[in-house]
């Protein structure tokens, strides 16, 4: 049995996504709109373009600015001691906040297929509380369209709650982001929690575009930054890599990702034992 899993190219250049992407699934960041790599006027010519949209709240973008002292909203200036956002950025555009984030999915719903629930990474509570105001705040034909985030280390009964039996639930690694072979035995124990528990579940893998990690579990979706990350280190990954234009790896790294199927393992076929054969 396959499972044709759909690749999702998260978005950090709006304009190499119009070019390279069309007709494909897109994830667009609440934490880049606006900026100089997603502008408006690009964003609307993307949205155009592409087959689906999903708009991610930007939490994992935060975080990890957060975890480097940099400011939440512009990414760069280096914020004060116990601060969030830059001085500059505080007076250009309020801090993103759930009630922001139901005003903006009740603007552009028409325009999006779905909208990822504000997570907090590290704080299962808190991702919980913000699932579940959110859906409060919205009116009930929009609240299907809410995605919410269950993170490596969440209570499984989290997960019971968001119930992938009856709506998509995107999950997401935090020790399994690790590199070498750590990182994918943690991978495969967070994904062998999810699936034993909803082995028919509507899942979504959030940051992982690795065949031998996503191939071996029935995901309908999982999303990647490879396809233009990994293009800027040509030099690093060596020939033919490095000899080959930009926008040739990128292409070759998208049409790699729709390969990705899934491949259910297949138990070792049990043959007769030595002395099974002697006593026939």
């Amino acid at each position: 049995m396959t499972h044709q899993m759909v690749p999702v190219f998260a978005t950090g250049d709006a304009s190499t996504a119009i070019r390279l992407l069309p007709g494909k699934a897109v994830l667009v960041s609440h934490a880049w709109l606006g900026s100089s790599f997603v502008p408006w006027d690009l964003l609307q010519i993307l949205l155009d373009v592409a087959g689906e949209v999903t708009a991610d709240c930007g939490a994992f973008t935060r975080w990890q600015r957060r975890l480097k002292g940099k400011c939440e909203s512009c990414g760069i200036v280096t914020t004060a001691l116990g601060e969030r956002i830059c001085e500059k950025c505080k007076t250009k555009a309020p801090l993103f906040t759930l009630e922001l984030w139901a005003e903006f999915i009740e603007c552009h719903h028409h325009r999006y297929r779905r909208f990822v629930a504000p997570d907090v990474i590290g704080d299962a509570d808190a991702s919980m509380a913000n699932w579940q105001q959110l859906l409060a705040m919205l009116p009930p034909r929009h609240r299907h369209r809410i995605m919410p985030v269950w993170h490596e280390g969440d209570p499984i009964e989290h997960l019971e709650e968001y119930d992938p039996s009856s709506r998509l639930v995107s999950i997401g690694r935090t020790k399994g982001r690790q590199t070498g072979a750590l990182g994918k035995k943690c991978t495969r124990l967070f994904y062998d929690e999810a699936f034993n528990r909803f082995p028919d579940g509507d899942f979504w893998a959030l940051g992982n575009g690795t065949p031998e990690t996503l191939e071996p579990y029935p995901f309908h979706y999982f999303d990647q930054t490879t396809w233009q990350r990994d293009s800027a280190y040509s030099q690093s990954h060596g020939y033919p890599w490095s000899a080959v234009s930009k926008d040739t790896r990128m292409r070759a790294y998208i049409e790699a990702s729709e390969t990705i199927t899934y491949r259910p393992v297949q138990p070792p076929k049990q043959g007769a034992f030595e002395w099974a054969r002697h006593e026939e």
